[in-house]
């Protein structure tokens, strides 16, 4: 099984100009102790009594599974007003992921929305899937940035290991040793899956809150990206998509309450 650390961080450097985020290297000062910090314990102590502490727009982990693949990754989302560093701590309060900004972007304004996806190493059965996953435990992940205009953004996550099945493709489905369903009609292509009511090891300890559909047209780069309420297990592919005798890819994703999300993938030809 491929290892699986995602520590980083990454350097934003678009644009020339001054250290704008050399103070938060250096030594000295609670500034600098808090975006240094490499625990969350750290990070809180280091804040001054006196500094704003405000409340992230929007925080997020959660684990993208790909049934049909056989991979698995995960995903972070943070939302902030800008900022020039933001951190992710995992449950036990030790760092996982540090990001700052500087030069153009710094002056600009700093950093807005965050979106990191992980490497997505492949599983043979789901002992090694529940080692992959197990990575990351569940439990509160914490975030804090530091805005360019010097306040704290504090959010969290809850990061469960409650994983969707695969969703059950119906329709439509390839011919015996075909990899993509043919003669799919134009004016009538219906994409419909069975409800998924289990997770990936067979739990009925899950609540699917909606399924996604994307259909793509990998030659043209076109895409079509549709979310439905957990009571539809079938849509319809709009005509104006479509061209006749062009094979689409497609996915079904199961998206459960925690925002863990399992793919299945199959394809299409229009007669």
């Amino acid at each position: 099984m491929k290892s699986f650390v995602w520590t980083a961080v990454v350097l934003l450097a678009l644009a020339p100009g001054p250290a704008a985020g050399a103070d938060e290297l250096s030594g000295g000062g609670p500034d600098v102790q808090a975006s240094a910090a490499e625990s969350w314990d750290q990070a809180m102590a280091g804040i001054g009594s006196s500094e704003a502490i405000i409340e992230m727009s929007d925080a997020a982990i959660i684990i993208e599974v790909n049934a049909t693949d056989q991979d698995a990754g995960f995903q972070v989302f943070a939302d902030s007003e800008g900022w020039r560093n933001v951190r992710v701590f995992e449950p036990n309060g030790r760092k996982i992921f540090h990001a700052m900004v500087e030069g153009g972007i710094r002056r600009i304004g700093g950093g807005t929305e965050l979106f990191l996806e992980s490497e997505e190493p492949e599983f043979e059965d789901l002992d090694e899937l529940e080692d992959l996953l197990g990575l990351l435990p569940e439990g509160e992940y914490r975030f804090i940035a530091r805005t360019t205009g010097n306040d704290w953004a504090i959010g969290s996550a809850e990061l469960t290991h409650l994983v969707p099945a695969g969703p059950v493709v119906l329709e439509p489905v390839p011919e015996p040793g075909e990899d993509c369903a043919a003669g799919v009609a134009v004016g009538d292509a219906v994409i419909a899956w069975e409800p998924v009511t289990t997770t990936i090891q067979g739990s009925p300890e899950i609540s699917i809150v909606a399924y996604r559909v994307i259909v793509e047209d990998e030659v043209a780069g076109l895409e079509l990206n549709l979310t439905v309420d957990a009571g539809t297990t079938a849509v319809t592919i709009p005509a104006e998509f479509l061209m006749a005798g062009t094979e689409y890819a497609f996915e079904v994703l199961a998206i459960e309450d925690g925002g863990n999300q399992t793919i299945t993938e199959s394809c299409f030809v229009t007669e």
